[in-house]
C-alpha cells in the first residue's frame, strides 16, 4: 500500500507537467479559436444588426420573377465583369432578399441581394472580402492558408488532451474535498483561490461541451477524419446525372431560374428556403438544395438534380435517405457552433467558448502564482541558510 501512494502522486505530477506545457504551447490558438468561435455563433444575428436592409423588406406587391434581375445583373458590367449568373437563392419568409449568385472568369463568386418587390438592387456582397469571411478564416487557419490551419488542427488536439488531463487533475486527493470542486467560492478567499476554482470549476461543467465542439472542429483541419466518417456507410454507386446537351441544336435553351425555383417548389411546398445552382458545363446540370420548415437543422436539406435543358428531374436525395456517413457530416456543423436546436443551443455554446477563452488566461495565472510561491520559499530558504552561518560564525 505505501508504494502506490508515490506512484499516484509521480502519475498526478507527469499529468500536470502535461497540463502545463500543452497549455503554454496552445494557449494563445486557444484564445483565438474560442472568441471567434464566440462571433460564429451568433452571425446570423449579428448578419440581422449589421446589414438590416436584407431583412426588413416591405412585401406591399407581389414577387418579380428571379429572371428579371438576372436581366438586370447581365446588362451591368460593373456588376458582372464579363461573368455569368450562376445561381439564386429564395427564402419563405417575404422580408428577405432574395440573393442571385454571379461568377466572373477568374472562378470569383459574388452575391447580388434583390429586393423582388421593388425590383431593386440592395448590394453586391463579396464574401471574401467580408467582416465574418475574415472572422471565420482566423477562426480556421490564421489567414495564413495550409499552414495555419494545421496550426489550428494540432493545437486543437493539444486542447482535447488539455481537457482529459485537466479532468484527472480535478478530482480530490480526499473524499472531504469533493464539495469544493463543484462550486466556486467568493467570499472569504484570496484571489489566487478564486481564479483556482474559476479554472478548475468552470473547466469541469464545461469539458463535454468543449469537448464536442473541439472534436467536431478537427473534420475541418483533417481530411482523414471527414473521410472515415463519409465511409461509415458508403452510397451506392450511381453515374453522374447529366444533362442532354445537343451541340448542333441551335435552339436548345436553358431553363430559367424560375422554371427551377417552381420545379423545386412543387416537390417541398414547406420550403424554407432553396437554393438553386446552375453548372457552366455544356452537360452540367441545375441542382436544388431545400432546406424544409421541418428540417431537422440548416444542413438537414434535400437536393433535386435536373436537366438545365429540359427542367427533367434526374434525380432527388431526401435528407432523410442519406447514407449514415452523409448525415452524421451534416450533423457537424450545426453541432459545431450549436445551431442544432437552435437559439438555446447557440446561447450554450456561446458561454461554453466564453469559458474555453477564460481557461488559457486564468491557468497561466496559476501558473505564475505557483512559480512566485516557489520563488518565495527558495529565498526564505536561501535567507535562513544564510543566517544559521552567520550565527555559526
Amino acid at each position: 500500500m505505501n508504494k502506490q501512494i508515490p506512484k499516484k502522486k509521480k502519475f498526478k505530477k507527469t499529468i500536470r507537467k502535461i497540463h502545463l506545457y500543452l497549455g503554454l504551447i496552445t494557449g494563445l490558438i486557444s484564445l483565438n479559436t474560442c472568441i471567434t468561435g464566440c462571433l460564429m455563433v451568433f452571425e446570423d444575428e449579428l448578419s440581422l444588426m449589421l446589414y438590416p436592409h436584407r431583412f426588413q423588406l416591405n412585401p406591399e406587391k407581389e414577387a418579380l420573377p428571379i429572371q428579371s434581375f438576372v436581366a438586370q445583373i447581365e446588362g451591368n458590367d460593373a456588376i458582372l465583369e464579363n461573368g455569368f449568373v450562376y445561381g439564386a437563392r429564395v427564402f419563405s419568409d417575404p422580408s428577405q432578399a432574395y440573393q442571385i449568385f454571379v461568377r466572373n472568369p477568374e472562378k470569383e463568386s459574388r452575391t447580388v441581394f434583390v429586393d423582388p418587390y421593388q425590383g431593386k438592387l440592395l448590394e453586391v456582397y463579396n464574401g471574401r472580402n467580408s467582416f465574418f469571411h475574415t472572422i471565420e478564416m482566423l477562426h480556421r487557419n490564421l489567414l495564413l492558408g495550409k499552414v495555419g490551419k494545421n496550426i489550428v488542427g494540432y493545437s486543437t488536439i493539444g486542447f482535447v488532451f488539455l481537457l482529459i488531463s485537466g479532468l484527472i487533475l480535478w478530482f480530490p486527493k480526499r473524499n472531504k474535498a469533493w464539495k469544493k470542486r463543484f462550486s466556486i467560492k467568493w467570499q472569504n478567499t484570496s484571489w489566487k483561490r478564486r481564479n483556482y476554482d474559476l479554472h478548475s470549476v468552470l473547466g469541469f461543467y464545461s469539458l463535454i461541451f468543449l469537448f464536442l465542439i473541439c472534436s467536431t472542429g478537427l473534420v475541418w483541419s483533417f481530411k482523414i477524419i471527414r473521410n472515415a466518417i463519409v465511409a461509415i456507410e458508403k452510397p451506392t454507386e450511381e453515374a453522374k446525372p447529366k444533362s442532354n446537351f445537343l451541340p448542333y441544336d441551335v435552339t436548345q435553351k436553358i431553363i430559367s431560374l424560375d422554371q427551377a425555383y417552381e420545379t423545386a417548389k412543387q416537390h417541398f411546398p414547406n420550403a424554407k428556403r432553396t437554393t438553386i445552382r446552375f453548372s457552366d458545363a455544356p452537360d452540367g446540370v441545375a441542382s436544388a438544395s431545400i432546406t424544409t420548415l421541418t428540417a431537422p437543422h440548416e444542413n438537414g436539406y434535400h437536393t433535386m438534380v435536373l436537366d438545365k435543358y429540359s427542367g427533367k428531374l434526374l434525380r432527388l436525395q431526401l435528407f432523410e435517405e442519406l447514407p449514415l456517413g452523409q448525415k452524421i457530416y451534416r450533423y457537424i456543423y450545426p453541432i459545431h457552433i450549436g445551431s442544432i436546436y437552435g437559439l438555446p443551443t447557440k446561447i450554450l455554446a456561446f458561454i461554453v467558448c466564453l469559458i474555453g477563452f477564460s481557461l488559457p488566461i486564468s491557468g497561466l495565472w496559476i501558473w505564475i502564482f505557483r512559480k512566485n510561491k516557489k520563488r518565495k520559499k527558495l529565498t526564505k530558504s536561501s535567507t535562513s541558510k544564510t543566517q544559521n552561518i552567520l550565527v555559526k560564525t
